[in-house]
């Protein structure tokens, strides 16, 4: 975590109230803080009642949830079907070859990475 960034134990406190879901918490955490602290899973289990291994399941289980700091530029480009036809293999190349980056790496001073959004 940044040095600006609170504690895990702060973010849980902020973040985890009765009939809140997870995912939902999971969520706010994220946008606090920029991804989901390591730290933050046991004192999660503990208010939602859970066993720390629920809490990291649903948290490394959906791919939007970053367990560690993002890259300060990250490039997140569709390669679906329809975006396939209208040439995004051409434009995800030409993204590779300009920034030096591959897709679901990160640059070695973190900061920026490309990541492909499958949709």
């Amino acid at each position: 975590m940044s040095p600006n960034s609170p504690a895990p134990d702060a973010l849980v406190e902020r973040h985890a109230r009765a009939g809140r879901s997870l995912v939902a918490i999971l969520h706010a955490i994220q946008d606090d803080a920029g991804y989901v602290p390591a730290g933050c899973v046991a004192p999660l289990a503990k208010a939602l009642n859970l066993s720390r291994a629920e809490v990291h399941g649903v948290l490394t289980y959906y791919h939007h949830f970053r367990t560690a700091p993002p890259a300060r530029v990250t490039i997140q480009m569709c390669r679906a079907e329809a975006c396939r036809s209208m040439g995004c293999e051409a434009l995800a190349e030409h993204a590779q070859a300009r920034t030096g980056c591959r897709f679901d790496a990160a640059h070695g001073d973190g900061a920026d990475a490309h990541a492909p959004a499958d949709v």
